[in-house]
């Protein structure tokens, strides 16, 4: 079988009007050809198609039907061709059409202006044969096939994220092509279909949440490139669904409403309007609407579509390990959705224990602290994001504190901590209030739920100072020995007089 030499045409236009070019060089017979044609002196009884599949947006360049580097590109294994034999009704018979006659050549280039290519009256469909692409490389080859006109057809995408199947196609065996200059003849066929395949769609984190603790507001960004359809094909259907985690709740109202946006380099950014270009099902499915299908058709294909929105962390129950994970889908014209990678937000809690200093055990009920973010500083500044009282037993609590983010689960760290300070603002009664860097403490949030019965950080208060009180012993003691002794000498003195006094009488 004579091989294929490179040139410069298309594959599937103009193909009938160089066949006659040829037929009339192959009447004279000319030198000029390398290859013979169908039919004429020592011309092949059969050729071969070898299709190429590989990922790629649609373009007007064509092939000429001869081998091709296409090094770098994406192969696309596991499609399925169809290559059917035309032949076309004689008397209600399907006939092969015979390439070596001038009326052959004629039908296939009325067939080759057939928009979209397919077999209708006059043509009819002979035999057919399927197979798939390799895995790799992309490549099915049909050998040994008979001389005259083929419709190539995708019939199966296998596991690929495909939006359409490449267009169907007509094609001659042999292909006539210009060889440099030279009119000539392809018994080996070579096309190289695309499709446009679906990049995957990203949901990330739009930013800092609003808020670090229960309650806190996460915006969310969800961008899809819109893809380059095949010549002549619209979009259908742009469906894009948000699987939230059930601890979050859709913000829909000012200033947290979702804002959708097409956007295309060198072209205005597009905001659409609910109701108009999109609607919302559950408020967290978004398809857009005729008009908003008919902006990408006019001008944002190739171009992207961006959701943004916010949700609310209503609950951790249960933490866990304190993650939220959530992805989203999107679809375009039918075809299975595309999901995320996972974005993960890891919250965790904060629980101390006020103490009696000299006493671990007795907990200290009604000490007031405030909660900063970051590692504490002297003097704090800034405002506290929240505030709690030790209770009865005198535990310092905050549940739903922000720990970290990640565009993908995969990614979480699973030792990852953020600062917090803890300062104290009123001590319980009785107890002295720290001041300066003594009233605050660092504490390292982790992600998930402190074990029972164990804290993150322990803080002592120390009862405060009673008033100098007078005491007995000592130099008084002794004072009031020696004032007692003296007033006995007295008495004994009196005594004695009197007694002397008595007996003189």
């Amino acid at each position: 079988m004579t091989q294929p030499r490179k040139a410069g045409r298309r594959l599937l236009a103009g193909g009938a009007a160089l066949a006659l070019a040829l037929t009339g060089v192959i009447a004279s017979g000319s030198a000029a050809m390398a290859d013979p044609g169908p039919g004429q002196l020592g011309s092949p009884e059969s050729g071969s198609l070898t299709i190429t599949k590989y990922a790629g947006n649609p373009t007007d360049n064509a092939n000429d039907g001869t081998e091709q580097d296409i090094t770098g590109l994406e192969a696309l294994g596991g499609v399925e061709f169809t290559v059917t034999q035309v032949g076309s009704l004689e008397g209600g018979v399907c006939t092969p059409i015979d390439l070596t006659t001038t009326e052959g050549w004629n039908l296939a280039q009325t067939a080759y202006a057939t928009t979209p290519a397919a077999i209708a009256a006059p043509y009819c469909a002979l035999t057919s044969q399927a197979d798939t692409t390799a895995t790799g490389t992309g490549v099915v080859a049909f050998e040994n096939l008979d001389l005259t006109l083929y419709l190539v057809t995708e019939t199966d995408l296998g596991d690929n994220d495909i939006i359409q199947p490449s267009s169907p196609f007509f094609v001659t065996v042999p292909l006539p092509y210009d060889n440099a200059g030279t009119p000539d003849w392809n018994y080996d066929v070579y096309a190289y279909p695309k499709n446009v395949v679906q990049e995957a769609p990203t949901k990330v984190l739009d930013g800092a949440p609003v808020g670090l603790v229960l309650g806190a507001v996460l915006p969310w960004m969800i961008t899809s490139a819109v893809p380059v359809l095949n010549e002549g094909a619209l979009f259908t259907s742009v469906v894009i669904a948000d699987e939230l985690d059930p601890r979050l709740s859709y913000l829909t109202a000012a200033p947290n409403a979702p804002v959708v946006t097409l956007t295309k380099p060198g072209v205005p950014d597009q905001v659409l309007t609910a109701g108009t270009h999109f609607t919302y099902s559950g408020s967290q499915t978004l398809t857009l609407t005729p008009l908003g299908l008919a902006l990408l058709d006019a001008t944002y294909f190739g171009g992207a579509i961006t959701w943004k929105f916010s949700t609310e962390v209503t609950t951790l129950a249960p933490v866990g390990e304190g993650l939220l994970s959530n992805d989203a889908t999107v679809s375009f014209n039918g075809q299975p959705p595309i999901t995320t990678e996972e974005p993960t937000v890891q919250f965790g809690d904060l629980k101390a224990l006020k103490y009696q200093a000299g006493s671990p055990t007795a907990g200290l009920a009604g000490a007031e602290f405030d909660l900063y973010d970051g590692a504490c500083v002297t003097p704090i500044v800034g405002t506290p994001i929240d505030s709690t009282v030790s209770a009865a037993d005198g535990t310092i609590y905050f549940a739903g504190l922000w720990v970290a983010s990640y565009d993908d689960i995969a990614a979480v760290n699973p030792d990852a901590a953020r600062d917090y300070c803890l300062v104290e603002t009123k001590a319980p009664a009785g107890f002295v209030l720290p001041t300066g860097a003594a009233a605050q403490t660092t504490v390292a949030v982790k992600a998930g739920t402190t074990a029972a019965a164990t804290w993150d950080t322990q803080i002592a208060n120390s009862p405060t100072e009673g008033p100098d009180l007078p005491l007995t012993g000592s130099n008084g003691t002794i004072a009031l020995t020696v004032g007692g002794v003296a007033l006995l000498a007295v008495a004994l003195g009196i005594v004695l007089i009197v007694r002397r006094r008595a007996a003189q009488r």
